[in-house]
């Protein structure tokens, strides 16, 4: 277990017994996760393209003909398993998974989250401006520092309320409350296509004119 009081933030990962830098913004961590969340992309695209993602190096834009790297570079290329494992130890913060994932699983072990970077990215930028005083559309901060703040994120602030909606289970609810969750479920749902973004925003409008759900489809 890692402990961000006594260690510092990583910047670095070991691969093949050399040290390599990795992309420690918060941005890129949110990026990988939006990644594995795309159903339009493979499994194996979606590894490619997060070597690319974290390791610099990587990066042709940034390619000198330096001999160490291009060692670097090849050392990635020559153990992406070794690569790949030390992205998802990056991710999780250094923890380890409670149980173990398999590669093919990685993109449904993402999905699971009640939170969506893209879709709730107004109430994610809120919410840190109000408690912490940080803009996250400006200032840097480490994916660690990132996860610490979002994980304490007080109960008060919109995302978290809403957060807690997706999370109920409605069976465990007395029956007399799980109309009313069941059509807040609805209408804090994270929409998976543009046409359930439209099927949201059109129950939105109704409740703020004062209408009521069943005016609308099923």
């Amino acid at each position: 277990m890692n402990s961000l009081l006594t260690s510092k933030l990583p910047t670095h990962v070991t691969i093949g017994g050399a040290e390599v830098e990795i992309n420690t913004d918060f941005r890129f961590s949110v990026r990988y996760e939006q990644l594995f969340k795309d159903n339009n992309i493979d499994n194996g695209d979606k590894w490619e393209k997060s070597l690319k993602l974290y390791y610099p190096i990587l990066d042709k834009t940034i390619m000198t003909n330096e001999i160490e790297d291009i060692k670097l570079y090849e050392l990635i290329l020559n153990n992406t398993d070794e690569a790949i494992e030390n992205i998802r130890w990056f991710y999780r913060c250094g923890e380890e998974p409670e149980v173990e994932i398999e590669e093919d699983q990685e993109e449904n072990t993402i999905r699971e989250e009640i939170y969506n970077f893209n879709y709730d990215s107004d109430k994610i930028i809120g919410a840190f401006m109000a408690q912490y005083g940080i803009d996250l559309i400006t200032d840097d901060l480490h994916w660690w520092q990132f996860k610490a703040y979002f994980n304490s994120l007080n109960s008060e602030h919109e995302l978290k309320k809403i957060m807690a909606i997706r999370a109920t289970d409605i069976n465990s609810l007395p029956k007399e409350q799980q109309p009313s969750y069941r059509k807040l479920k609805r209408i804090c749902a994270i929409p998976r296509n543009k046409d359930e973004l439209l099927a949201l925003n059109a129950e939105e409008e109704l409740l703020i004119r004062g209408g009521d759900l069943s005016e609308l489809k099923e």
